[in-house]
């Protein structure tokens, strides 16, 4: 008799959630430990979450710096245009379908 794969899997899983399932206790704690009735010590954050967060604040100036080069770039060619336009206006033109005053027909000699 050959058992497969995927039975040996639901035996297996059937073995480990089994206890659960029906409602078994863990084991009682030793008698040397605090009573139940103690309110537990939260745990103290991992070393992960120091380096995380020292890996968010690099991030978060690596941004910066990028944000301000765009910046700089950005103003350098915005200077560059308005001293190439400096004291252009853009002359006025009638548009299409103005409405109001017509200008005058054109007087032939």
């Amino acid at each position: 008799m050959r058992i497969s794969a995927a039975s040996a899997f639901l035996v297996l899983s059937l073995c480990l959630c089994a206890p659960a399932a029906f409602g078994q206790q863990p084991p009682a704690a030793p008698a040397g430990d605090k009573p139940a009735s103690a309110p537990a010590k939260p745990a103290p954050a991992p070393a992960s979450s120091a380096r995380s967060d020292a890996a968010e604040a690099r991030y978060r100036s690596w941004v910066e710096k990028e944000h301000a080069k765009d910046a700089a770039v950005f103003a350098k060619e915005k200077t560059k245009i308005e001293d190439k336009y400096k004291g252009y206006v853009r002359p006025k033109r009638e548009k299409k379908d103005a409405k109001g005053e017509q200008a005058a027909p054109p007087v032939k000699p």
